[in-house]
C-alpha cells in the first residue's frame, strides 16, 4: 500500500541532506577522538605500569627488613613525582563538565597538550617546538575542548612527519607550532619540517576533518595544506568573542 504522494520543497531537501551531512560529520569526529582517547590511555597505562614497578619493588625490599638506600628513596621521591603528573594527565582527558568558556594562551595550552600527548606510544617521538608571537591576543573557548583540539593538531602534524621519516629515514622530522593571530582570530599552525614532498596520509586528512567539526562549535576551524606538511587551528579571540556577544 503507498500513501499519497508528497511534494517536498528543494530546499527542504538540501536542509536535508545538510542535516545528514552533519550527523555524519559529527559520528566520524567522536569516532577519531575515540581513537586517540583509547591511544592516548593506552600510553598512559603503560606509564603507570612503570611507576607501579618501582614502588612495588621498594615496598618488596622494605617489607624484608631490608634498609632503602639514599638512591632507591630518591628513585621513589621521582617516581612519586611522575605519578602525581600522570594523575594530571588523566584528569585533562574526560569531557568538561562544565561548558563555560573563557580566554585561552594557546602557546601555554599547546605546552600542557604536549606534555600529554608524549603518551601516544606510536608518535610521541617526533619532535616538537612551540614559538608563541608575543602580540598574539588569547583565544576564547573551553579549556578542555580546546586541549582536545590541540592533542589531536598533535596528532595529524606527528602523522605527517612520521610520513616523511619512512621517505627520508635519515632526516629527522620536527614540527614547529607557532601561534599568531589578528583582531579577530587566533591560529596555531603545526607546520613539519621539510615536508612538501610528502603527501600527507589519510590519517591526516582524517584528523583535521575531526578537528574542523569539532572547532566549528566553538566559532572556530581547521585545516589541512596537504602539499607542505601544515595543520591549522583558528578559533575566536577573546575580543572578537565579545563583539559578538554586544552586538
Amino acid at each position: 500500500m503507498t500513501g499519497p504522494a508528497v511534494t517536498v520543497p528543494a530546499g527542504d531537501h538540501a536542509q536535508g541532506r545538510a542535516n545528514v551531512t552533519s550527523v555524519a560529520d559529527d559520528a566520524l569526529a567522536r569516532a577519531v577522538w575515540q581513537a586517540e582517547l583509547d591511544e592516548l590511555l593506552r600510553g598512559v597505562a603503560h606509564a603507570l605500569s612503570n611507576r607501579v614497578a618501582t614502588i612495588s619493588a621498594a615496598a618488596y625490599m622494605a617489607s624484608g627488613g631490608e634498609a632503602l638506600d639514599p638512591a632507591m628513596v630518591a628513585a621513589l621521591s621521582a617516581e612519586s613525582e611522575r605519578l602525581e603528573t600522570l594523575l594530571g594527565d588523566l584528569r585533562l582527558l574526560p569531557a568538561p563538565l562544565e561548558p563555560g568558556a573563557e580566554p585561552l594562551l594557546l602557546d601555554e595550552l599547546a605546552r600542557h597538550a604536549l606534555a600529554l600527548h608524549r603518551h601516544h606510544l606510536p608518535l610521541r617521538d617526533v619532535p616538537v617546538i612551540i614559538d608563541a608571537d608575543a602580540t598574539a591576543q588569547p583565544a576564547y573557548g573551553n579549556p578542555a575542548r580546546v586541549l582536545h583540539l590541540l592533542l589531536l593538531v598533535l596528532t595529524a602534524a606527528r602523522a605527517v612527519a612520521m610520513a616523511r621519516r619512512r621517505r627520508h629515514e635519515s632526516v629527522p622530522p620536527m614540527i614547529t607550532c607557532s601561534v599568531s593571530g589578528d583582531a579577530q582570530r587566533t591560529l596555531l599552525v603545526a607546520q613539519v619540517a621539510g615536508a612538501s614532498d610528502v603527501s600527507a596520509p589519510e590519517q591526516a586528512l582524517r584528523v583535521v576533518h575531526a578537528i574542523d567539526v569539532f572547532a566549528r562549535a566553538l566559532g572556530g576551524t581547521a585545516s589541512i595544506d596537504a602539499a607542505h606538511g601544515a595543520v591549522q587551528l583558528a578559533l575566536p579571540t577573546l575580543s572578537a568573542a565579545r563583539a559578538t556577544r554586544t552586538a
